[in-house]
């Protein structure tokens, strides 16, 4: 198992606290559905494109969403590297 959450189940989070469905973000967003969906369950990754989507829908930076993929992403590999080395820092 991997230690880092993927930034789509933060979103998803989000979505819930502020009672938008999956299909208004797509909507809204202008990002297809499916896509929104692979990224809420950790199947896709966050493009530049898709961060300033989501941002501007939800009122944040534009590049937040990419920058946490790209954090979770050096997390991941790391890990996978050398699974011992993991702290639990997220500067790690």
């Amino acid at each position: 198992m991997i230690p880092y959450m993927h930034p789509g189940e933060y979103l998803s989070e989000i979505l819930t606290e502020m009672g938008i469905s999956p299909q208004d973000l797509a909507s809204k967003s202008g990002i297809p559905e499916s896509r929104i969906m692979d990224i809420l369950h950790q199947k896709a990754r966050i493009t530049l494109e898709d961060s300033a989507r989501i941002g501007r829908f939800i009122g944040q930076s534009e590049s937040l969403w990419f920058g946490m993929y790209q954090a979770y992403e050096k997390r991941t590999s790391l890990y996978l590297v050398n699974p011992k080395a993991y702290t639990g820092d997220p500067d790690n």
